[in-house]
């Protein structure tokens, strides 16, 4: 059967005091929220707070070019918008003053739930995160596709673990936002396909990145709706080296199964 697969995104990243070298909040900075984003057209593009981060949607795309070119639209827009002493950061997490987390909005986590696509059921976000300063930021892909079943979005979510989320272990260096997000399987379904929820916001730091995160999850969500899925011996490995940060793991699966790689993505690999 011939899909028709689009490809977005939701991006959150930190607004950044240069001056002061401390994270800032978004909330009374970025006057879209979740619910009501600030449009700036009709066809995706829109950015808001979340919690304490500044999110960005994308107008979905049918090719490498496009899904580069509506990212760098938005990061290169939100600069415009915030106070000339501001700059976006884009990492998986960072820690903010006590001064930045007094509104109340920035006590919130996990008001919208995301799942688990091995167990089937919902991920619990820690109840008390919002206690503490670290701050997370996702990137996360979002596939449209024609036929829009529940097999269908489990598979691409599956896929999308072998293709992007096990290199993430190697490429982004971060270990602290998984132990909040990010973990393997973790996506929302949604009207036109599903959501992708573990890669962390350093994905979208250059071209290279982006680009890949484009070309890995098309391949993923093509091969997984031709039902040519991985063998199911590998799932536990995947889950393992994901979760657990498990480097050696994660050469071993990339390797087995002949994974693309960034190009020079050994800058980024970071083995203690």
């Amino acid at each position: 059967m011939n899909n028709k697969i689009i490809i977005g995104a939701d991006i959150e990243v930190f607004l950044y005091d240069k001056k002061n070298k401390k994270c800032i909040s978004a909330i009374d900075i970025i006057s879209g929220t979740k619910k009501n984003p600030l449009k700036l057209t009709e066809s995706g593009f829109a950015v808001s707070h979340d919690n304490v981060l500044a999110e960005f949607n994308i107008e979905p795309a049918i090719n490498r070019n496009g899904f580069i070119k509506n990212i760098y639209f938005m990061l290169e827009h939100i600069p415009k918008i915030i106070p000339d002493e501001l700059t976006i950061l884009t990492k998986a997490s960072a820690n903010y003053n006590e001064d930045q987390l007094k509104n109340p909005l920035a006590l919130e986590f996990g008001c919208e739930p995301d799942f688990n696509v091995y167990s089937n059921t919902e991920n619990k976000i820690n109840q008390y995160a919002g206690l503490k300063p670290l701050r997370c930021a996702g990137f996360h892909v979002h596939i449209g596709f024609d036929n829009k079943t529940k097999e269908n979005q489990w598979n691409i979510i599956k896929m999308m673990d072998l293709y992007l989320g096990v290199p993430s272990v190697l490429i982004d260096k971060d270990i602290q936002r998984r132990k909040l997000y990010g973990k393997a399987g973790a996506f929302r379904p949604t009207e036109w396909g599903v959501e992708y929820r573990v890669l962390s916001g350093f994905f979208a730091s250059s071209v290279n990145l982006i680009g890949w995160v484009y070309d890995n999850a098309l391949r993923a969500t093509e091969m997984a709706l031709k039902s040519d899925l991985y063998d199911i011996r590998y799932m536990l490995s995947i889950i393992n080296s994901i979760n657990n940060n498990n480097k050696s793991l994660a050469m071993k699966i990339i390797k087995e199964n002949n994974v693309p790689m960034p190009n020079n993505y050994k800058q980024f690999v970071f083995v203690k």
